[in-house]
């Protein structure tokens, strides 16, 4: 992770000057707009953060690179220490073509960028994080390009038991997801058909493979065996073997059980 920091804190070492001075009065004041126009160093992470979160036409094309520009290796390190919190992927939708627009970027600038964040989504996957955290962060990566497939060809690069264990996690959640109907994937990335790019990935033969293979080595791993049901379920067309969170949650209390005392509730 740190070589990854390191090449980007040296592609983003002369941030450009910026004249933000027009902008809205309403969500800034004077001295905020100040501030983030000065020294990239003395700008508060939270209003970098509030900057950053703006609708697309908060800020010219100009002053969306800009921003980004002056604070690209801080929002970095924030999203690094953001996972777990549910906030990671807001800051990231923010380099979508309506904003920043990564693509257009400076060959150096945006591929540094685009290898940073793939190492948080590394560090994101190996190191345990919650599969629906490590899908929010996915989201919003996705925004960047307006395409998650280079950021789950990055999954499938990764190797050892730690990455193996990450991509088991978040196919039992894609599937679970599919057999419920879930619609609503991403918060901030919204294609024609999202169920159908969880699909195409989640069932496809490598991610497939993945799955059997580390079930077969290790035979009390319930995760990779629920996988493997809900995957069973998915091509025999069946219904979810498992209540809906909401259901499941409700079938507990109903036996004098926690709420939470299981993920997968059978039916």
């Amino acid at each position: 992770m740190q070589r990854f920091l390191t090449a980007l804190d040296t592609a983003f070492a002369d941030p450009p000057a910026v004249d933000l001075s027009d902008g809205c009065s309403a969500c800034f004041s004077e001295a905020d707009l100040a501030l983030l126009g000065g020294d990239p160093a003395l700008v508060p992470v939270d209003l970098v953060r509030s900057a950053l979160r703006k609708s697309d036409d908060h800020w010219s094309p100009e002053q969306w690179r800009a921003l980004w520009f002056r604070s690209a290796p801080r929002v970095v390190r924030e999203v690094l220490g953001d996972r777990g919190r549910g906030l990671v992927d807001r800051e990231l939708a923010s380099l979508g073509r309506n904003h920043a627009n990564l693509p257009a970027w400076p060959a150096r600038k945006r591929t540094a960028l685009d290898n940073a964040l793939g190492a948080v989504l590394e560090v994101a996957v190996t190191y345990g994080d919650p599969a629906h955290e490590v899908t929010t962060l996915l989201g919003g990566l996705a925004c960047a390009h307006d395409d998650l497939t280079p950021w789950l060809a990055r999954l499938d690069a990764l190797r050892g038991p730690q990455a193996d264990a990450g991509v088991v996690r978040l196919a039992l959640d894609w599937t679970t997801e599919l057999l419920w109907g879930e619609e609503t994937w991403f918060t901030w990335w919204w294609p024609a058909d999202p169920a159908a790019v969880v699909r195409e990935w989640v069932c496809s033969t490598a991610v497939r493979d993945r799955v059997r293979r580390f079930a077969a080595d290790h035979p009390g791993c319930k995760t990779a065996s629920d996988a493997l049901t809900a995957y069973d379920a998915l091509d025999r067309g069946a219904r979810s073997p498992w209540y809906a969170p909401g259901v499941g949650r409700h079938r507990w209390e109903e036996r004098g059980l926690p709420a939470d005392y299981a993920e997968l509730i059978p039916v």
